[in-house]
């Protein structure tokens, strides 16, 4: 590989070496970390936001197949990390990339540990590695590859060096227009959030009733003590005065002197 002055100048080489690699195997790729029209996000000239590429793929046959590829680049020799992959996944999410057709994907010039690559997996993130390279340099060399199962991303520039057709056959059908879709799922996780901040306030609403009901009882009990006094007080008085006059009625002994 071509030496370089300093990693950040290696490292945008390596993206623009992807981003025509992409290009030229039929899809439509570009870097998001500079300033470009395409990007539907606008994110600022130099903030990639875990995402160096954004590439779609569409193939109109006897099923519909379109996907949009979330790609971090990693140009150096040790192993990639699981950050690496931590990122590329959140990148994608910031972006709004949800459903079965947005993958994201690692594309290195080193290797992985199998330790990365299942977390890899259990994240849904494709990795193209120096493996992943041999295979495609072989592919394109004798343009036949042994079947296997390999990542979306993959089965797309397979099929654009051997034309195989089995690499678009066993990729997953486009249920709906990537756009459409993306738009819909956000509506549906946007009412989600909204449903559960409803759901929030309904369970306050709940709990301050319930505390009401709670006060309301005190306010009466108190009430029936002070009832229950007042007429104890009465009833007091009542005998009071009554035994007062029975002793004023009382009759005197008779002077009889």
């Amino acid at each position: 590989m071509k030496k370089y002055d300093n990693p950040v100048t290696k490292g945008l080489a390596f993206e623009n070496a992807v981003v025509s690699l992409l290009n030229n195997c039929g899809l439509k790729a570009y870097r998001t970390n500079k300033t470009n029209p395409s990007d539907p996000e606008q994110y600022k000239h130099g903030f990639d936001g875990g995402v160096d590429i954004i590439a779609t793929f569409e193939h109109h046959g006897k099923t519909y197949k379109q996907f949009i590829f979330y790609i971090q680049c990693k140009c150096h020799e040790s192993d990639i990390t699981k950050s690496a992959i931590s990122e590329v996944y959140a990148g994608m999410h910031a972006r709004g990339g949800y459903g079965d057709n947005s993958i994201p994907v690692v594309i290195s010039t080193s290797e992985a540990t199998q330790e990365t690559r299942q977390f890899a997996k259990s994240l849904g993130v494709e990795l193209i590695l120096k493996p992943e390279y041999k295979l495609i340099a072989d592919a394109d060399y004798n343009n036949a590859l042994p079947y296997g199962q390999y990542g979306i991303l993959m089965k797309c520039l397979l099929y654009h060096y051997t034309k195989d057709m089995i690499w678009i056959d066993t990729l997953p059908e486009s249920k709906a227009n990537l756009s459409i879709q993306s738009m819909a799922e956000h509506y549906i996780d946007a009412s989600k959030v909204d449903f559960d901040k409803a759901q929030s306030y309904l369970d306050r609403a709940s709990s301050l009733e319930l505390r009401a009901n709670e006060n309301r009882q005190k306010a009466l009990d108190i009430q029936r003590i002070a009832v229950y006094r007042a007429l104890q007080v009465a009833d007091s008085t009542t005998n009071h005065h009554k035994n007062n006059r029975q002793s004023h009625s009382t009759k005197l002994p008779d002077d009889t002197g």
